[in-house]
């Protein structure tokens, strides 16, 4: 009885103030008053609300006034019910600030959105958090995080997002996992940091043996192999000559692709696995034995060889513990011109030289107070500045952000002049300005938002679209068994997608089509894995036929063989008399 006439009370109250906001203004001040008492601290502690359970009388009172301001009706509804309809409120900062502590059940947060995961910011609402490092949240307080492939700290692009992660991260805890390489660094940046470091070193569980070369002789590729190489283009030349199931693991192709592809070789649907050096990282497969196509890569300027490091992490991925029946990995080379740095690099100092300094870069907001000292100067001319008169201790280097910086100066050229942070921000969004494609729409994005800026309104039509609906209807039209000719399209699409939902994110007031291009991602992930699986059977179908070919040439063969012998055994019998 007290709860409902407290309840009763304060709805009068927030009936009261209701009127006097409407006399005042109209939506300006309830979304300050509603602010303000979302950012109450206390009313959205895990220990004190749960979205499942009774709350207290304080906080449902809390609750009640933020329906009031947004109208959502009360009477008669559980907590739970009213914490569903605000969150179903566009409002972000609502969203994020009640989702902080009333969900307990894990959710996965990725760089790449599927159908699983609506436009929500599913990492304010989680428990715990999967995501690439450049996807860390720093400014969330946990309990324990783990950072894997730590050794990337001192990559030259990306190790200012490692380093920004494991120094940002407020947690009680981290956990860094990677290559003893990285060690000493780690311990010289926790001895100026005064955090107590606990090093932990793991043997290999399996042996790794380095087997003769097969001598460029396709016969000799036998089922749990794994064929690497580093273009996509030799991918699909290796994976049409190989006469068995093949599954393909590259870089560029969609997560979920990627996922059903690995699972296929797992389950031995697919025998042989032909894959980019992204087999590396992040994927558990049941490989015996990695066959190296070639020991060099494009590494976007010129062809190199393979440094050790990056030979042996591939390498390793062969016979892990548990993922297959045999004792031992195996790995070889398909040249046996290659077999030397092969055994040179496997038999060298774990995982290259100690590395020397961690990656950094200044953020956003930084960047901006150093461009606006000189307003006047291009901004791609002021970041190539920063990086030339930059200064760091000798732990820390300073990234290579030519990528970062040829973006800015493309947008620069092509006329698309905004602030600074919405140039930094273009800048940073994950576009392979390498891909004409991607480019082309890239650039459109950009000068349709500097449109809409300069613009006095905004209405719903004039915002930015996706923009390539007519060329997914024609791919719609297309029969399963040609889908193979559109696949390098297919991904491109899937890239344009994802850089969309991420500039989506960010400016949610100007990209208008986060439920298309999601629907979009899904049938551009579904086309791609159609049509592997429709080269896979048409493979078999051909292997079958050869197979039959051959087994009826056999028999023919033999057949001929033995009129052969009784036309020879004939002529003897006659000699003989």
């Amino acid at each position: 009885s007290d709860n409902e006439s407290n309840e009763s009370d304060e709805s009068d109250e927030s009936d009261e103030s209701d009127n006097e906001i409407d006399n005042e203004s109209e939506t300006e001040e309830t979304k300050k008053e509603s602010k303000n008492i979302l950012n109450e601290q206390n009313f959205f502690e895990k220990d004190n609300f749960d979205m499942f359970s009774q709350i207290d009388e304080s906080k449902l009172i809390e609750l009640h006034q933020i329906c009031q301001l947004n109208n959502i009706p009360i009477e008669n509804r559980k907590p739970f019910e009213l914490i569903q309809d605000i969150l179903s409120l566009r409002q972000e900062e609502a969203d994020n600030n009640l989702n902080k502590s009333s969900v307990s059940k894990t959710k996965i947060d990725n760089k790449n959105y599927n159908k699983d995961n609506d436009d929500v910011d599913d990492s304010t609402i989680a428990s715990h958090i999967s995501c690439t490092v450049e996807m860390t949240d720093i400014s969330r307080k946990v309990d324990v995080a783990v950072i894997d492939e730590i050794q990337l700290m001192s990559d030259e692009q990306r190790g200012q997002f490692f380093t920004r992660a494991f120094l940002g991260l407020p947690a009680s805890e981290i956990h860094l996992c990677g290559a003893p390489s990285i060690v000493s660094l780690v311990e010289k940046i926790c001895m100026k940091t005064g955090d107590e470091l606990e090093i932990k070193r793991y043997q290999r569980l399996t042996k790794l043996e380095i087997v003769p070369s097969i001598g460029m002789d396709r016969r000799k590729v036998k089922e749990g192999d794994c064929l690497v190489t580093f273009s996509r283009k030799h991918i699909y030349q290796i994976k049409s000559t190989v006469k068995c199931s093949c599954a393909v693991v590259y870089g560029s192709l969609p997560p979920g692709v990627r996922k059903q592809q690995v699972l296929n070789f797992n389950t031995g649907v697919s025998k042989i696995l032909v894959a980019s050096d992204a087999v590396g990282m992040g994927l558990n497969l049941k490989i015996k034995r990695i066959i190296f196509m070639t020991l060099k890569k494009f590494d976007g300027s010129s062809v190199r060889s393979l440094h050790f490091s990056e030979i042996q992490q591939i390498a390793g991925r062969a016979g892990r513990y548990s993922m297959t029946d045999q004792s031992n990995g195996e790995v070889t080379c398909w040249d046996p011109e290659d077999m030397a740095r092969l055994k040179a690099a496997l038999v060298s100092p774990v995982h290259g030289p100690p590395a020397q300094r961690a990656g950094v870069f200044p953020s956003a907001h930084q960047l901006c107070s150093f461009l606006q000292v000189n307003p006047d100067r291009p901004i791609h001319v002021g970041l190539s500045e920063l990086c030339e008169i930059a200064q760091v201790s000798e732990t820390y280097s300073v990234a290579d952000v030519a990528d970062f910086v040829s973006i800015a100066e493309l947008l620069h050229n092509k006329g698309c002049y905004m602030s600074e942070y919405h140039t930094i921000l273009f800048s940073m969004s994950p576009v392979d300005i390498k891909n004409i494609f991607v480019r082309e729409y890239f650039v459109k994005y950009a000068s349709q938002f500097c449109e809409l800026v300069n613009s006095s309104h905004l209405e719903d039509k004039d915002l930015i679209k996706f923009g390539i609906h007519k060329t997914i209807a024609h791919i719609k039209s297309l029969p399963e068994s040609e889908l193979h000719t559109v696949q390098s399209s297919l991904e491109d699409i899937y890239k344009l997608g994802t850089l969309y939902i991420w500039l989506a994110r960010r400016l949610p007031a100007f990209f208008s089509e986060t439920d298309r291009v999601l629907e979009a991602l899904e049938f551009c992930s579904d086309c791609i894995h159609k049509s592997l699986a429709h080269s896979q059977k048409h493979a078999k179908k051909t292997n079958s036929r050869q197979s039959g070919d051959y087994q009826q040439n056999k028999k023919s063969t033999k057949y001929k063989n033995q009129n052969f012998k009784n036309h020879f055994d004939q002529k003897n019998k006659r000699f003989y008399k």
